[in-house]
C-alpha cells in the first residue's frame, strides 16, 4: 500500500500543549474502534491512483478550552498536549483544566477523530531517565499509561521525552543508558498497549545520542517496529540563543547548521521508513533587533550536497530581542526547573503579523516600513524595518508548501504545523495542495511557492563561488510577492507556547 502523506499542524492558546491532527481530503468519517494499521491509513477513505489519498492534517494548541482554534471539521487525530512527568509516574500540566480531557475527547470523537495525548516536552521530561531505568519502572510506566488512555478515553499517546542522553531544560535527571533504556520502554509500552492504540515519539533532526555522549543512533530499524510514526522537530534552528539571526525551519543547511532535508536524509539513512516521518513547520515567527540598520549578505552553498551557491541576507549580529505580538510579555515566569526569567519572546503569529499591520493580508509585502524578502538556500521569508532594526524570521503559504513538496516527493507521512492557531487557512490549502500535487508535477517545477520571475527568486541560486569577495555581484534577497493570501485567527498565549515541547533543534548537538 502507499504510504499516506500527512499534514500535521499545531495551535496554541492558554497553558500546556495540545496536538491535533486533522485531514482536508477527508469526506467520511474514519473507523474509531481499535487501531489497525492495515485499515487505518486511509483515513478518510478516500482511494485515488490505486492507493489512499488522504492527507491527514496535524495541529497542537495549548489546553483544551471554549476558545482553543480546532479545525474539528478537518480533524482525524487529536493529541492533547501534555502531561508531564513526576517521580511516580505523570500529571497534567499546570494550568489546565479539569474538565479539559473530557471536552477534547468529546470534541474529537463527535467529529470523527482519534484523540491521543502528549507525554513529556520540554518542562516536562526532567524524570523520564529515573522511571525507565528498570524493568520495573519502565512496566509501572506503561501499566499506568494503558489505564489512562483507557479511562480518559485516547486512542494513543506520544511520547516527546527531551532529551535522552541528554540534557534539556537544565534540570533533567540523565543517564548514558537512556536511549537504550528509552527504546526497550517503547517495546513494554507496546506489550502492554498492543495494536489497539497509537504509539509516536517527538524526535530531534539529528537523532538521538549513543551512550558514549557524542555518536548518534545509526540503526532505527527497531524503532520503526513499535512506533506508528515519528515527529521530527524541524524548527528552532534560530531563536534568542543564537548568535545569528536565521531562518526558523530552514530547507536546506545553509548557514544554520542544519535543515529539514538534512533531517530526513539522517532518519532514513539509518533506517526509519520515511512513510513513518512527519517534518514540522513552525506557524510563529521570532523578531530581533539588529545591530545595524543594514543587511550583510553572507555567501554559501546549501550544505546538503547542492551544486548551487547563494548569497544571503537572513543571517545578521543582533543585540536584543524586542517584544513580539500584543500578546507577548516580560512579566516573569517560572519553567520547569524553578528557573525565574522575565524577558520578551519576541514571538509572533504569521496571522498576528497581518492582524497587527506588518505584512499584507495576501502576504505579499512588508506595511509599516517592513520589507519582506525571501531567501533562497533556506527558502523561508523574513521581514526588515530599517528604522527600528527589527527583522522578523518567519513562515508562509510559500516556505510551508515547499516543505508540503518535499514530503510528498520524497514518500513521507506528512508535515507537521506548530501552532495551529499561528496560519490562516490560506497557508494550510497551500500545504494541503502541494501533498496532494502529482509527483511529477513537483519535479516539473509546478510546487507552490516557486517564482518564475529571477528577481523574485532572492538570494538565488549562481554558479560563482561559494566565498566571493564583496564586490561579486551575485543574486541577493529580493522582497518576493507571496502566491496566497492570508487570513487572520485568534492569538495564543506565548509564554504557555514555549513552556511546551518546541525546541526542537535548540540545544540539541
Amino acid at each position: 500500500m502507499t504510504p499516506l502523506s500527512t499534514l500535521v499542524v499545531a495551535a496554541a492558546t492558554l497553558s500546556s500543549l495540545l496536538q491535533v491532527a486533522a485531514t482536508q481530503a477527508a469526506t467520511t468519517a474514519p473507523m474509531l474502534s481499535s487501531y489497525f494499521p492495515a485499515l487505518d491509513v486511509c483515513f478518510s477513505q478516500a482511494e485515488r491512483a490505486g492507493a489512499c489519498g488522504a492527507f491527514v492534517l496535524t495541529s497542537s494548541a495549548s489546553s483544551y478550552t471554549e476558545g482553543a482554534t480546532v479545525a474539528w471539521n478537518q480533524t482525524k487525530l487529536a493529541m492533547y498536549f501534555v502531561d508531564i512527568t513526576t517521580k511516580d509516574g505523570f500529571e497534567i500540566g499546570p494550568n489546565q483544566p479539569l474538565d479539559g480531557i473530557k471536552k477534547f475527547t468529546s470534541q474529537a470523537y463527535a467529529n470523527g477523530a482519534k484523540p491521543m495525548v502528549t507525554l513529556g516536552s520540554w518542562n516536562g521530561s526532567l524524570y523520564f531517565s529515573k522511571q525507565l531505568s528498570t524493568p520495573e519502572g519502565r512496566t509501572k510506566l506503561a501499566s499506568q499509561l494503558q489505564n489512562y488512555l483507557y479511562y480518559k478515553e485516547f486512542k494513543g499517546v506520544d511520547i516527546s521525552w527531551l532529551y535522552p542522553a541528554q540534557q534539556g531544560i537544565g534540570c533533567n535527571t540523565v543517564s548514558p543508558k537512556d536511549t537504550d533504556d528509552f527504546l526497550k520502554f517503547l517495546k513494554t509500552l507496546r506489550g502492554w498497549l498492543g495494536m489497539g492504540y497509537l504509539i509516536s515519539i517527538a524526535a530531534p533532526p539529528g537523532g538521538f545520542l549513543t551512550g558514549n555522549g557524542t555518536e548518534h543512533v545509526k540503526d532505527y530499524s527497531e524503532w520503526a517496529t513499535v512506533l506508528d510514526h515519528i515527529n521530527i522537530m524541524t524548527y528552532d534552528y534560530t531563536g534568542p540563543w543564537s548568535t545569528k539571526t536565521g531562518p526558523l525551519s530552514p530547507m536546506h543547511s545553509c548557514a544554520s547548521g542544519g535543515g529539514v532535508t538534512a533531517a530526513v536524509k539522517y532518519w532514513t539513512s539509518s533506517g526509519f521508513p520515511a512513510e513513518k516521518i512527519f517534518i514540522s513547520i513552525p506557524s510563529y515567527a521570532i523578531s530581533f533587533t539588529l545591530k545595524s540598520s543594514t543587511l550583510e549578505k553572507t555567501y554559501m552553498t546549501d550544505g546538503d550536497g547542492g551544486a548551487f551557491n547563494y548569497s544571503s541576507l537572513i543571517y545578521q549580529p543582533f543585540s536584543s530581542i524586542p517584544k513580539g505580538e500584543a500578546a507577548d510579555s516580560n512579566d516573569p515566569t517560572t519553567d520547569g526547573c524553578g528557573v525565574v526569567t522575565a524577558n520578551y519572546t519576541g514571538q509572533w503569529h504569521y496571522t498576528s503579523l497581518i492582524k497587527e499591520g506588518l505584512l499584507a493580508h495576501d502576504g505579499s509585502k512588508g506595511l509599516k516600513g517592513y520589507a519582506r524578502y525571501m531567501d533562497g538556500c533556506s527558502q523561508t521569508p523574513f521581514l526588515f524595518n530599517p528604522t527600528n532594526k527589527h527583522f522578523i524570521a518567519y513562515e508562509d503559504a510559500d516556505s510551508a508548501s515547499i516543505k508540503a513538496g518535499f514530503a510528498r516527493d520524497n514518500g513521507l507521512k506528512g508535515v507537521t504545523v506548530f501552532t495551529s492557531e499561528g496560519f490562516d487557512d490560506t497557508v494550510y490549502d497551500a500545504i494541503v495542495t502541494d501533498l496532494n500535487r502529482p509527483k511529477k508535477e513537483l519535479e516539473s517545477g509546478g510546487a507552490t511557492g516557486k517564482s518564475d520571475t529571477p528577481q523574485a527568486q532572492a538570494g538565488g541560486k549562481t554558479t560563482k563561488p561559494s566565498t566571493p569577495p564583496p564586490s561579486s555581484k551575485q543574486p541577493q534577497d529580493m522582497p518576493k510577492k507571496a502566491s496566497h493570501g492570508a487570513g487572520i485567527l485568534g492569538k495564543m498565549n506565548l509564554r504557555a507556547r514555549l513552556s511546551g515541547s518546541r525546541h526542537g533543534a535548540k540545544n540539541y548537538h
